[in-house]
């Protein structure tokens, strides 16, 4: 990768699998399913000259949903899904005027459970991970960045998202990790306030520059209530989590993940009503 201080996130390794568009189209599969082995089974019984009526508006509903079966199937790399939904498109077609005779009822119901059979086939060679309820939210990044916090520090952003994926997915130590990292740029900023000479990296180090700048400035500068509760929630921070989730010194879990990223959505909040990059 061109940005080697990049982090490629859980989140965009995985694909999303729309379960309602998938469930949906195999749920009216099947049910067209039995209209066509009813129809075989009724059709066998007469005439080859007989046909049974299926309405243009379901046969065309079927094809849709063989479509979003397909899509699914190339998004997420499912062999002969593809192939196998074309054959049920490609025999709906011989169907003339929805006139379904027994060939076609025949046809169509082979080829749907073949669909089905392969389908379930590659699904069951795939992993899926299903969401706490609840959870959703956290995907969302309308509401997981405050539109105040994005405007003032948008390398924040990037950060503070994978945080919240990363709560979505319970790895509640790589939460803590990226809501140390959203931190960093918005300090450096707050640093630049205060007139901070040679700024440090080390955070115990920028800190101590910091409640030095504050106090040389003052007690009656104006800014000076602001900026010590900005410092005391910074040394909150630093003291309880920062230190050790940079290091590999610890492990979170549910509880802490989600108390460390509030907080840091808080402080940033904070930062945004005064500073900006």
């Amino acid at each position: 990768m061109s940005n080697t201080d990049r982090i490629v996130s859980l989140w965009e390794l995985l694909k999303r699998f729309d379960n309602a568009d998938v469930m949906g189209a195999l749920t009216h599969a099947a049910s067209m399913k039995k209209v066509f082995d009813y129809g075989a089974g009724k059709l066998a019984t007469l005439p080859l000259d007989h046909y049974i009526v299926i309405e243009i508006d379901a046969l065309k509903a079927l094809v849709d949903n063989c479509a979003a079966l397909r899509d699914a199937a190339e998004m997420h790399g499912l062999p002969g899904v593809r192939k196998a939904a074309d054959n049920v498109v490609l025999n709906i077609g011989k169907i003339d005027s929805g006139k379904a005779t027994l060939n076609n009822c025949e046809r169509i119901t082979s080829s749907l459970e073949s669909l089905f059979a392969v389908f379930v086939g590659v699904i069951e060679d795939r992993y899926a991970f299903m969401l706490s309820y609840g959870s959703e939210g956290y995907l969302d990044n309308a509401k997981v960045v405050d539109n105040v916090v994005s405007k003032s520090f948008p390398n924040s952003v990037y950060d503070l998202e994978e945080a919240a994926k990363c709560l979505a997915f319970e790895r509640w130590t790589a939460c803590v990790m990226h809501s140390m990292r959203s931190l960093d740029n918005a300090i450096n900023i707050f640093q630049a306030s205060l007139n901070v000479q040679n700024p440090k990296e080390n955070w115990k180090q920028i800190l101590d520059q910091i409640e030095a700048s504050i106090k040389a400035l003052g007690n009656k500068h104006p800014q000076h209530q602001w900026n010590s509760e900005a410092s005391s929630y910074f040394r909150v921070m630093k003291d309880a989590w920062r230190n050790h989730a940079m290091h590999g010194k610890d492990r979170y879990d549910e509880a802490r993940a989600k108390d460390i990223y509030d907080a840091t959505r808080g402080f940033l909040r904070h930062l945004s009503s005064q500073l900006f990059e």
